[in-house]
Parts: structure tokens; sequence; C-alpha cells
């Protein structure tokens, strides 16, 4: 099946899974008309009898195109089948081909609905696709080498432990009690299995510690005698799941497995289109089934009306999102603490319902209160080391930085959190014992810090929530857009930024976002450094990637900073930068632009940002003087290429800057085209920032 996948393409080849309900007498279909049906009798036979078994099969499943007509011609749409290809592994009996030949006849004459005027029935081997062997063998070479490096994970479903493979947290560990808790059902469990068995793009979201892992594997455990789902894909991160679809594989029959997604959204990570490649409409066999923390949504997912719909955040955008999202509550409901009670044999299920707070249970289970009890007891007392190697690792990661903290970093940071007198006096000796502590788990739940290998480092999510949550809590009322955002960064003790800056090297993708955080609450010493190797011309805009200036955008959004501003802050050529992002996009005339190409996507997100915030239409600003000298005919391409996509307002923009710098298509064009809403409504945004209404705390209009 994976040769007539290649041999078809894998966007007009639709798969038929079979656990629910039967196959229909067909295991894929294309949407020119061509079905397969596959067949292997068994092996060691003579071959008279392999004919007979060839033959009784390729009856019965015609058979079930004509009983079952209105199920296919639901399955099949407007297509008709043509030709039907009945696969073997061999045949040796030419009585095979005479039977499918009069079969061919039969069904012509009964003039079913979704069979064609032209229908035959074919009987062939795999090596029909002969040509597609090659292809599908260096797909398997490329990626057993992502396997091997352990960038990627397949293995069927069976094979999967839901706490070592597949992210669930660790519950408290009780003498004679198995690892893993009974589950207890949740009220979301119905609505998931549907979502499941549908395929596409579907997201758990929840607090951390609210049983968001574990009810996705339940899920895939429960529905996988229905569904047909082979396998289990698990990338290391959002590039992996990028490699592993560079290599052409075909992604049929499978689960790819994407816990904490806000780990793979990175600039190289999953977006939009990458989920509509793996899940295209029409096909329901590929399931992406994601967890997503709330707090981690509104932190990478922030957008402004004027960005809605660019790039990856449809993916999850309200209103537009291609994912089918379920909450998970923390806190059980009272069904669903009957069914806990059915479980209280269980001591820590017991446990858990006795506690009269809001924790919830699976947030006991997986001890996250116990956690952060752990982190401040050790703050106070018990380990003042070991919980500054915490509180280093929760605030490093609130810096915007994502990946996994090598073990060096967490200690020159933890120094910080710790009283003047005991800095000096550190021993490796101490350093060992508090990383026991650190990474100990308790009650052989969770650590307070997870091993991620290479001797990197990550919090528990929970205590980042928990850190998140007392910040913003204790910051005053705004209504200025990402004012909660910047009170947390505000939080993050300063020599911690320093020592971030000491080691994050210029070539790492979270250098510029980072060092921009930095910048908006008070320490600029990374830009300062940035803008003098800039000056000095010992680094240009060449050291910079693209995907560093798209980060340094998204970061921007998140916490509603002005992008434009922000460039010029870094130093960098606003018009450079431009000039950079749009030669990168490879337009050229009379040839349409790939916008469902995801590297596409991000550069018109980046410059769709940049106009709405920079305005460089408007020529007395800094940026309508930086983009004056750019190719008139580039800043023209660029806005057609909007124009064409209706990606307002920053079809407009560009377009208003090709008029401005001489391009009198443009001006004519602009001319006749009305201001768009979109454009309307950031102007009056901008009006009422600096209006008396907007005020920050404390401060003036001015401020």
């Amino acid at each position: 099946m994976a040769l007539a996948a290649i041999y078809y393409g894998i966007e007009g080849f639709q798969t038929v899974p079979s656990r629910h309900g039967g196959d229909l007498g067909i295991e894929a279909f294309t949407h020119t008309g061509v079905a397969v049906q596959c067949y292997a009798a068994r092996a060691n036979t003579s071959v008279d009898e392999r004919y007979r078994n060839q033959r009784k099969k390729l009856t019965e499943d015609l058979a079930k195109l004509e009983r079952h007509t209105p199920e296919v011609v639901r399955l099949l749409g407007e297509t008709k089948i043509k030709n039907y290809l009945f696969m073997v592994p061999v045949f040796d009996s030419r009585r095979i081909v005479q039977h499918a030949t009069a079969k061919s006849s039969e069904y012509r004459a009964k003039n079913l609905p979704h069979l064609h005027p032209e229908f035959r029935v074919t009987v062939v081997t795999d090596e029909i696709f002969a040509e597609c062997k090659p292809k599908l063998q260096r797909q398997q070479s490329k990626l057993r080498e992502l396997i091997d490096a352990g960038r990627v994970r397949l293995s069927p479903i069976g094979n999967l432990h839901p706490v070592r493979d597949l992210g669930v947290h660790p519950a408290i560990e009780v003498d004679g009690l198995p690892e893993i808790p009974p589950y207890v059902p949740r009220d979301i469990d119905r609505t998931l299995d549907d979502l499941t068995l549908n395929g596409g793009l579907v997201v758990i979201e929840g607090n951390s510690a609210a049983g968001k892992t574990r009810c996705a594997f339940e899920a895939l455990v429960r529905n996988k005698p229905k569904a047909s789902w082979e396998s289990v894909l698990i990338p290391a991160d959002g590039k992996a799941l990028r490699q592993v679809i560079d290599t052409g594989y075909n992604f049929r029959n499978m689960v790819v497995w994407l816990d904490d997604l806000e780990e793979y959204m990175s600039s190289d990570g999953l977006n939009e289109n990458i989920a509509r490649t793996l899940c295209p409409d029409g096909r329901n066999d590929v399931l992406l089934l994601c967890t997503l923390r709330s707090k981690a949504k509104l932190e990478l997912f922030a957008t402004r009306p004027e960005t809605e719909g660019m790039r990856g955040d449809r993916l999850l955008s309200p209103g537009r999102s291609i994912a089918k999202t379920i909450r998970l509550d923390r806190a059980l409901s009272k069904r669903e603490r009957r069914a806990a009670i059915r479980h209280a044999s269980d001591i820590r299920i017991a446990q858990a319902l006795a506690v009269t707070d809001d924790t919830g249970l699976a947030e006991f289970i997986s001890a996250g209160p116990l956690a952060v009890e752990r982190w401040l007891d050790g703050e106070h007392g018990a380990n003042e080391l070991g919980s500054a190697l915490v509180s280093a690792a929760v605030d490093i990661r609130l810096t915007g930085y994502l990946s996994p903290l090598p073990r060096e970093w967490i200690e020159a940071c933890a120094t910080v959190y710790l009283e003047e007198r005991r800095k000096h006096r550190l021993t490796a000796s101490d350093f060992s014992l508090a990383w026991e502590w650190a990474t100990h788990e308790i009650q052989g739940a969770s650590s307070c810090l997870i091993p991620k290998g290479n001797n990197t480092y990550s919090a528990f999510d929970y205590l980042i929530d928990y850190r998140q949550t007392a910040a913003e809590a204790s910051a005053p009322h705004s209504d200025f857009a990402g004012f909660r955002e910047l009170m947390v960064l505000k939080k993050i003790p300063g020599d911690v930024w320093h020592e971030l800056f000491d080691r994050i090297a210029l070539t790492d993708p979270y250098f510029l976002s980072c060092a921009s955080r930095a910048e908006m609450v008070g320490h600029p010493a990374l830009l300062a450094d940035f803008q003098r190797k800039l000056q000095s011309r010992s680094i240009d805009l060449s050291h910079i990637s693209d995907d560093q200036i798209i980060t340094l955008v998204r970061s921007c959004v998140a916490i509603n900073f002005c992008v434009g501003c922000m460039i010029q802050t870094t130093g960098l050529d606003f018009g450079l930068v431009v000039e950079r992002l749009i030669t990168a996009l490879n337009i050229e005339p009379n040839a349409p632009l790939d916008v469902t190409d995801p590297r596409v996507e991000d550069l018109l997100y980046a410059l769709h940002v940049i106009a709405c915030d920079a305005r460089p239409d408007l020529g007395e600003r800094p940026s309508g003087k930086a983009i004056k000298d750019l190719s008139p005919d580039l800043i023209f391409a660029l806005a057609s290429v909007f124009i064409e996509h209706n990606a307002q307002p920053g079809a407009y923009i560009w377009l208003a800057c090709a008029a401005r710098i001489g391009v009198e298509l443009a001006s004519e064009l602009i001319n006749e085209m009305e201001k768009p809403r979109e454009l309307i409504e950031l102007e009056s945004a901008k009006a009422y920032l600096w209006s008396d209404h907007a005020r920050l705390p404390g401060g003036t209009a001015d401020d």
C-alpha cells in the first residue's frame, strides 16, 4: 500500500479504515477513479488452492460494492471507480484473470451509481509499482537515520509505555499498587472518542497536571480496535516532525503524538500547513493528538486583530482554527468524582478525593502541589541550593527560552537566588546533592527538574504555571494588552538575564526573542552588545537567520510590543530586514507563490506583522524612510502576493509603499481600493493606546 500511495500521490490517495464497520470492499481509492483491495493468501499453498482462495476473496469484495451501495457512494462522493485493482503477492493461474474479466462485464451491467461505465477489475502484484521501490527505500533509509539519531520514535501503540514513552506524569508510588493508578473516566471522553476517530488535529487543552496526557493515552487505547491506527510517531520537536515530512514518508494509518504542543510550535516546527499536509481534507486515517497547557497557549498564540489568521495562528485561533480543541478541567465534576469513588481501593485516589481544597485528581496523583511545596520548602531551608536550581530553570523558561536547559546554565543562574554569604562557599559536592534533590521523584511521581538527555533539564510544567499565576496575581490591573505578560518578565531576577546573556549564542533560535524581552523589562545588555557588533561590522544581517527574525516577530506579538520599534532597537537596518525577508520568498513574475509551503507562510506572517506595526507606508516614519531605497519592483511584487490572497491590512500597506516609491500601477490600484476595515480598527486602537483611557498603572499617557 505504501508503494501505491507514492505512485498515486499522497494527496489523492485515500485509505479506508476497516476496523469500524468493514472496508466496504476497498482498502484505498484515488479521486481519479482507482480503487485498491489487497489480499494475501496463506503461503505454501498449491496453485489451484491459491486460485480458489483469490477467486473467493475477489467475489466477496465485489459483492460488498453492490450490497453496501449507499455507504460506498457516501464514501466516494463524486468519484466513480473505473479501475479496481485486486492486489496480491503472487498469482500464477490465468483463471483468476479470466474471473476478473468476467466480473468486470457483470458489474458494468449492474449500472451501479458509484461504478464508471468502463469499470474494469485488474489483478496485479506490487510489481506494477516497481518504479516507486527505490523512492520507498530512500524514504525508509532517511527515516531510519532520524530514528537512530533519536529525533523520532515510531512504534505500535501496544509497545508504548504511558509514562516512559508518552509523557504521562508518573504517579505517587505505593507498595503493592500498580505503577499507574486506574483511569477515572472524564466527562470529555465520549466527545474525545468521536474527535479522534475522525482524525485530523485534536488538542486537549487544560492546566498543568489536569490529566491531559493520560486522557489522550486512554483515548488511543480505547479507540484502537475501531480505528485504522497501526503505529504512533513521536517527534523530538517541531523540527524533527518537519524532517520526517521532508523524507517523503507516507503518513498513513497512524497517530502523531505531540505532548506539550507549545514545544512543537517553533518557527521551524508545526503550523497550519504542516497540519493540513499530514491530515488533508477527506482523510481520517492520520490523527495528530496533542496536549496544550492553557498558559502556554496564551503565551505562544497571542494575536492581534490585524494578524489574526496569518501563519500558524489558524491552528488554534477561535473561530478560524483547524484544530478540534477540547478542554479538560483540573477539578473533577460530580460525575467524575462518583466514578473516582469506584476506584477508591487505590489509596492514591482515595487520598485525592479526601482533599478538601481545589486540588484536582491528576494534580494530586502526579504530585503537582507536592512539587510546589518541595520547591518552597527548599527555599526556606530544606535545600536552598536545590530550590535555587529549580527557580533558575523556571525563570529561564519564562524568558522565552523554550529548549531544554544545559546543566551549567542552570547552575550559573542558581546562585542568584542564594544569600551572598552562601554563594562563595559552594562546592561540587553541594551541587551534586542539590541536583539529586531537584531531580528526585516525589513519592515516585514527578520531580521538580526533569532530565531531558545530553545533560539538559526542563522544569516541571506545573511549577511554570505556578510561577506565572503568582506573578500575574500580584500585578496591578491594566487594560494595556500584554501588561500581565510583561509583569511576569519583570519578576525574573536581573542577574538571571545577565547569566543568560553570557551563554546564549548569536545563532540560537531564541537569541533575538530573549534579547528583545530583556530590553522590554530594562535589561538591554544583550541587545547593546549585539548593536556594538553591528556597528563595528564584526557581524551583519548575514549572521541572523530568517528563523530568528520570525521568532522575534512572534515574541513581540505575544506581549503586544511594536515589531518595528524592536527591529530598530536591535540596531538592525529596517530596510535590509524587509529586503531580506522579501528576497527569501523568491517571488518570480507569472509564477504563483506556494503559500502552503511552511517557510513561505512564516515569511509572509513576519512581513504582515511588520507592515501593521511599523507602517512603512507612512513616509515620515523611520520605517518609511528605510524602505525608500528598496527596489520598487520588489515591494510591488510583495504587495501583489498579499492582494492575491486578500491578506489585509498588509496588502493595503505594502501597496501604498509601492505607490509611494514610484510604482505607477500601485498608485492606480491604491486609489481604487478602500482602506480595509482591519486597518481602520488598527488605527483606532493605536489612538486609544495613547489616550488617557489606556494609561499604565501609576503612569501617564506619555509614559
